[in-house]
């Protein structure tokens, strides 16, 4: 099972939008950003994982700086993973980084 549908199957509450947009090209993102809005609840093992695919991802990761030009999803992205990482259990991002 893809990482994506474990985290939806596993989220409390059920993120709304997955379904919505099951073909979107960034379906992820629509995802994280549910997640964050939503302040879903997912076990720790798992919400690491997820949350490894944006923290490893330079141009996420690097969007807030004082000197970044994100684009829009980028900045998006970087903002809802943030915001998720504080909610219960909270996931420190430092240590998810390679």
């Amino acid at each position: 099972m893809n990482i994506l549908k474990r985290v939806r199957d596993n989220a409390r509450p059920t993120p709304p939008s997955f379904g919505r947009f099951q073909h979107f090209e960034q379906l992820e993102v629509v995802l994280l950003r549910d997640l964050a809005e939503l302040k879903c609840y997912v076990n720790k093992a798992l919400k690491e994982e997820f949350l490894s695919i944006f923290v490893n991802d330079d141009a996420v990761w690097f969007a807030a700086e004082k000197n970044a030009d994100p684009e829009y999803v980028e900045e998006m992205t970087h903002d809802a993973m943030m915001e998720w990482a504080t909610a219960d259990p909270v996931v420190d991002l430092n240590a998810l980084r390679k």
